[in-house]
């Protein structure tokens, strides 16, 4: 509290950060102690004190009634989402029916239902840019790896012994695995081979890289 110099004292009174129960406690303090203030002499406090004083209980009771009506809210909002769950098990256990016995798509939507469009087709992912190939010291053996570090990639990886990989008449064996980099121990020490790889990705592959030609060490 503080006075001007025109005389008046302000009084403090931040409603902006009251809950209700803080207006309603401070209104149980102004009707038990305003009576024996001497402010009380004002008919104008009187008048406003009254009033509070039914305001007060009035606040109160429509909480209570806000309170009923969400919980009331909250049971309705629990009862619909366990029908809609219901309801949407009903309409797949329904498309499942259709989607069993139609043998044509005019059955579908004569059961109004939506035939579903097929994807488009996805294109090719581009293939490796090349090899890179460590012969290491076992005879028989040496490893291969596609040179790019894309993630959540699969390859495919062929070998062949044949002189021209080219040729129509080449013969290419799979080597297992789904990696980027493989072991192969296919062929005899001193053999040539000529080994490539391809970029696989949502079931489709890319084309093969340039065929590399190694001497199995």
């Amino acid at each position: 509290m503080g006075s001007s110099s025109n005389g008046i004292i302000w009084v403090e009174l931040d409603l902006s950060h009251y809950t209700d129960k803080n207006r309603t406690d401070l209104i149980a303090g102004i009707t038990q102690n305003a009576p024996k203030s001497p402010l009380w002499a004002n008919q104008p406090i009187q008048d406003a004190v009254t009033s509070l004083a039914k305001l007060g209980p009035a606040l109160t009771s429509a909480n209570q009634l806000v309170a009923t009506d969400e919980g009331k809210l909250a049971a309705d909002r629990k009862a619909r989402d366990a029908t809609r769950g219901d309801t949407d098990k009903g309409l797949m256990h329904y498309r499942n029916l259709v989607q069993n016995f139609a043998v044509s798509e005019s059955e579908v939507t004569s059961a109004n239902l939506k035939v579903r469009q097929r994807s488009q087709t996805i294109a090719p992912p581009d293939p490796p840019p090349g090899l890179t190939v460590l012969l290491g010291n076992v005879h028989g053996r040496f490893r291969v790896s596609a040179q790019e570090t894309g993630t959540r990639k699969k390859y495919a990886a062929q070998a062949t012994t044949a002189p021209d990989p080219n040729a129509p008449t080449a013969v290419w064996d799979m080597l297992p695995g789904s990696g980027k980099q493989r072991i192969v121990a296919l062929y005899p020490s001193g053999t040539k081979a000529w080994v490539r790889m391809a970029v696989v990705r949502r079931g489709v592959q890319s084309a093969w890289c340039t065929a590399v030609l190694i001497t199995v060490p």
